[in-house]
């Protein structure tokens, strides 16, 4: 057993420049893997840990982002109508119509 383990070192510190390529290969790849996994986790979290159960945003049909989503004035009142929607002093809706712009600075 302990000359396989002293051909084993001598046959590494012969072929030291693969043996070391190798080496950071596998620890680059452990590296991406674990990343990837702490900013699949990170996103996890924030998604799960954002927003409020009480607060609702509506959206045009098929429409995956606010930037996308054109919906009529008339809908806002019919948003503003529908059950289970918070209301304030004066049993005055909570909802509020929100124009979305983006500005492309250069």
């Amino acid at each position: 057993m302990p000359r396989l383990l002293t051909y084993s070192l001598r046959s590494l510190w012969a072929r030291r420049t693969t043996s070391v390529s190798t080496a950071l290969g596998i620890a680059f790849l452990v590296f991406v893997l674990c990343a990837s996994q702490m900013l699949s986790t990170g996103i996890r979290e924030t998604m799960a840990s954002a927003g409020t159960d009480d607060k609702a945003l509506v959206l045009q049909h098929s429409t995956f982002a606010e930037d996308g989503s054109k919906l009529p004035q008339s809908v806002l009142g019919q948003v503003a109508a529908a059950p289970g929607v918070r209301r304030g002093q004066g049993d005055q809706p909570l909802v509020t119509g929100e124009v979305v712009a983006h500005t492309l600075l250069e």
